[in-house]
């Protein structure tokens, strides 16, 4: 946060507690290269970890963008977090998907 001060106002929206996340929604409108990208989705994971279960959405402008995050920028990064990357299995085998990561 040191190197990207213009982002500490949205890292201090971010919920701690589960009474902070209940009801908690947050939107956020960026542009290219401001650094939020790898910050959203590790803030994406740590929810899902942190305040199991909940929904976290990304939304983006279109299908190709959506499967191109995925791919080639989330699924990498959620790899890396074994206790995120085997919820994200073990949801795909009790829906008869296997051991596969699922819908990109």
């Amino acid at each position: 946060m040191a190197n990207r001060p213009a982002l500490r106002f949205v890292y201090q929206q971010i919920p701690t507690t589960r009474e902070q996340a209940r009801y908690f929604r947050l939107t956020i409108m960026k542009g290219a290269q401001t650094g939020l990208t790898v910050m959203e989705m590790l803030v994406s994971i740590w929810c899902m970890l942190k305040f199991a279960p909940c929904s976290v959405g990304s939304y983006v402008p279109d299908m190709t963008l959506a499967a191109y995050k995925s791919r080639e920028r989330f699924m990498p990064v959620l790899r890396k977090v074994p206790e995120a990357y085997l919820r994200l299995v073990d949801e795909a085998k009790q829906h008869g998907g296997g051991s596969r990561e699922g819908n990109v």
